[in-house]
């Protein structure tokens, strides 16, 4: 038996260590950096005829293993009770991550339907107009007259739908679009995308496990919030996320003021290690990772812990008594993964691994003025030579080019094939963000 852990390989014959003693998990061999496989010599015990079986699966070993170790099977792998389908009825991946799209047919109060859930963060995109990323949540409010909308490519404040233009209601199964003729969600024969998270049903809590009391609607199997609060200027401001992990990756807007970007976190962000109080992206811009200085901090990075994020006094994150917004997420295992990714400059890239098929996947390259990229599997079902090309940081309408197929769309994760700097510069960093739609352990290729 070969048993791995902690990057040690340990063996066993007939149930008995030959190397290292994996129970005590001590003297093993290490193997960490390198590639390794199991093999057998047929001159060894049996000549020509010896026969071998590897038995990954552990519904045929001879011996039961120590606690913790599991097979090399698909049907081992670990993943969240809260998401796993065998476990759940209504909290699998694709109840709380959609992407969707339809053609704008003119018509006033379309209901867009087939999520299988009510969305209540939702970002929109026309893909035929150059028209900008519109951002709702239950938690601001969703309504045709008053309903409140930011634009992830700029850096203006929050403002109001007017006369029914946006999205005017949610529902269990997806959204009305506005009242409106004028509705900018559904003109004429426009292609439309939105991406859609499921939070709480649009209930909001009280939150007060920082030192400043937010107001929380946290889909915590998911590992995803919405989080609300007045801001103060001031340095080392703790904020509940409602969340039972540390956010691995927030988007901060300041609703009141402008002209400030939505500022962005990314624990893989900076390519030295954990992002430090000043290190920001951008997502109104293509301006690569920054890492500035001042009296006034964007995050105090030390002071997050599995329930609260914390925030520095700069008026993009913290305004003195605006009001703020975060979104806030973690990896959630079989469902959604934050992690950033090397360039190798080739058209054969890296394989990213998210442990499920992706349903949407976003990138941006940290060392670099490159732009907010994203590809789902909605507008792009299958690995076509072209991939629908839409940026977060732009109000560009849906364009394809030569870097329109940077990635294919994989069972268990997702492969770089573009060989530019926007997907795998050489040497570049990339960090990334992805929500899936099946788990690997109950999913099948393409």
């Amino acid at each position: 038996g070969w048993y791995v852990k902690n990057s040690k390989l340990y063996v066993r014959k007939n149930n008995s260590d030959v190397v290292g003693d994996v129970v005590n998990v001590s003297g093993g061999i290490d193997i960490s950096g390198n590639l390794f496989f199991p093999a057998v010599s047929r001159t060894v015990g049996g000549g020509s005829q010896t026969t071998a079986i590897l038995r990954p699966n552990s519904d045929s070993w001879s011996y039961t293993p120590p606690d913790g170790f599991k097979g090399l099977t698909s049907k081992d792998m670990h993943i969240s009770s809260d998401i796993d389908p065998a476990q759940t009825d209504d909290d699998h991946p694709s109840k709380n991550f959609g992407a969707i799209t339809w053609t704008g047919d003119g018509t006033t109060s379309r209901a867009i339907t087939g999520l299988g859930f009510q969305p209540d963060f939702i970002w929109f995109k026309d893909r035929t107009q150059a028209f900008s990323n519109r951002l709702y949540d239950t938690s601001r409010g969703i309504d045709s007259n008053g309903g409140k909308r930011l634009f992830s490519n700029t850096t203006g404040a929050e403002t109001n739908q007017t006369s029914g233009q946006d999205i005017s209601a949610v529902g269990s199964d997806g959204f009305t679009l506005g009242a409106s003729s004028a509705n900018y969600t559904n003109y004429n024969n426009d292609e439309n995308v939105a991406w859609c998270w499921r939070m709480n049903g649009g209930t909001t809590a009280s939150n007060s496990d920082g030192n400043v009391t937010t107001t929380v609607q946290a889909n915590q199997a998911a590992g995803q919030s919405i989080v609300l609060w007045t801001g103060n200027a001031t340095n080392s401001t703790t904020l509940g996320t409602g969340l039972s992990k540390q956010a691995e990756l927030v988007f901060v807007k300041n609703r009141d003021y402008s002209p400030y970007t939505t500022v962005v976190y990314h624990h893989k962000a900076n390519s030295g290690g954990q992002p430090n109080d000043y290190g920001i992206l951008q997502l109104s811009g293509t301006n690569s990772y920054s890492e500035g200085s001042g009296a006034l901090t964007y995050w105090d990075v030390s002071e997050w812990s599995n329930s609260v994020f914390s925030v520095g006094g700069d008026v993009g994150v913290n305004g003195s008594s605006a009001n703020m917004l975060a979104y806030c997420w973690h990896s959630v295992d079989g469902y959604s993964k934050f992690h950033y990714w090397k360039g190798n400059g080739s058209t054969d890239g890296p394989f990213i691994y998210c442990g499920f098929r992706p349903r949407m996947v976003f990138w941006k390259c940290t060392d670099a003025t490159e732009n907010w990229q994203v590809r789902d599997t909605a507008r792009t079902p299958f690995n076509a030579l072209s991939q629908g090309r839409l940026y977060w940081n732009s109000s560009a309408a849906e364009g394809s080019a030569s870097t329109a197929r940077p990635i294919d769309f994989l069972s268990n994760g997702f492969k770089i094939i573009g060989s530019n700097s926007e997907v795998n510069g050489s040497g570049n960093h990339y960090v990334w963000g992805a929500w899936g739609d099946v788990p690997f352990k109950y999913n099948n290729t393409f």
